[in-house]
């Protein structure tokens, strides 16, 4: 985390820097003072905390680890394998110096989709972008040397209009693209961050969570149960106005009312629905808030309930055993001789609504990059 503390009862705005770059650099010092001067001056140019999203390949990625590690940045690291797998791409040594690194992640995500292993690298290198807010990248601009290298990652941001910011390999002179769509503020957070605080709730924190966050949680969750008897009796108002005049004109059907007073009253239902909805249309922004404050204040709820709780993490993707590995995912298994499951005739189905980048080859942008990308090389 970055060292700028949060208030007594507001959350900060979080921003994701996704990294992409080579791993061979003919000036690795030059490159790393380049990439801690932009990381600066990211902080220095919008207001909250800034994430690092990364993979830890060697060259560029272990320069950018280490220079966001250095600037207080926390760091998610995603990786394109499992480790038993992604450990093949180093020597003892190195491998050694990744999981040193890999210790300071305060979350890794692993890639874990069907296919070839240079599809998990494009995989990886696109799941960053995807993750992150801007995508900084070391490139020589030249076209990738293998899929998933750094050409693919660059334009694959460009293409979805996310602000890139490109250091260049050989001169270290920086590009920035598409920073007019950078989203530097959130309104929400900011009016749900002008809460006034509460003054009920929980008098202690049982939940060992940062004090700001439970406090937080408590505003967000008085003002939304301070709000909601409010706009409850207004909607239950409507629906009982319409019940009732549906009531008074079935009961005169029925029973052949034909007193003058009955389409009075059920005119008089309908015109208080009417004055009600009216209400309720005019107090729209504020019912929109009270919504607002009841999803943060659950969502709070939430994270503070599991707080401090390990996350899960996926099913034998640190063990080096293809046979259960290829058996789980129902998948053959090139690297053994075990059959897959039987799969059943819809099976397929769920699989491929679970995974649907590898179900549609029109209109997955990963799938069209997989199809137009060359094989990878070690050069990135």
């Amino acid at each position: 985390m970055s060292t700028t503390a949060p208030n007594a009862s507001q959350l900060p705005l979080f921003h994701v820097v996704g990294f992409s770059g080579h791993r061979t650099l003919a000036n690795a010092a030059g490159v790393a003072a380049v990439i801690a001067a932009e990381l600066a001056a990211l902080r220095q140019e919008t207001a909250g905390e800034w994430v690092a999203l990364s993979s830890v390949a060697a060259g560029s990625d272990q320069l950018f680890v280490t220079q966001a590690r250095g600037l207080g940045l926390s760091w998610h690291a995603i990786l394109p394998l499992p480790k038993a797998d992604f450990a093949r791409d180093f020597s003892a040594a190195e491998w050694s110096e990744v999981e040193t690194l890999l210790a300071q992640a305060e979350h890794t995500r692993v890639i874990t989709e069907n296919g070839s292993r240079e599809d998990a690298y494009l995989d990886c290198g696109m799941e960053t972008v995807n993750g992150a807010d801007v995508l900084l990248a070391v490139w020589d601009g030249q076209p990738a040397r293998g899929k998933g290298g750094t050409a693919d990652i660059v334009a694959y941001a460009q293409s979805l209009g996310k602000p890139v910011i490109v250091i260049d390999a050989a001169t270290l002179a920086v590009r920035r693209e598409n920073f007019d769509h950078l989203k530097r503020d959130d309104q929400s957070l900011a009016n749900l961050n002008r809460l006034p605080p509460a003054t009920g709730g929980w008098g202690e924190n049982p939940f060992n969570a940062p004090a700001y966050i439970f406090a937080f949680q408590q505003k967000c969750d008085h003002a939304a149960s301070r709000g909601a008897p409010y706009f409850r009796r207004l909607i239950v108002g409507t629906v009982a106005l319409h019940v009732a005049a549906t009531l008074i004109a079935a009961a005169a059907l029925a029973f052949g009312l034909h007193d003058a007073i009955f389409p009075w009253l059920k005119l008089s239902c309908l015109a208080g629905a009417l004055g009600v909805a009216v209400l309720l249309h005019r107090h729209q922004h504020s019912m929109h808030n009270w919504v607002h404050c009841r999803l943060a204040a659950e969502f709070c709820r939430s994270a503070l309930a599991t707080w401090g709780l390990p996350r899960a993490t996926p099913l034998f993707d640190d063990l080096n055993l293809p046979h259960l590995t290829c058996a789980a995912s129902r998948a053959p298994c090139t690297s053994c001789t075990a059959a897959p499951p039987p799969r059943s005739p819809w099976a397929w189905k769920s699989s491929s609504a679970c995974t649907s980048k590898n179900a549609s080859t029109t209109s997955s942008p990963t799938t069209a990059a997989r199809s137009s990308a060359p094989s990878r090389s070690s050069a990135g």
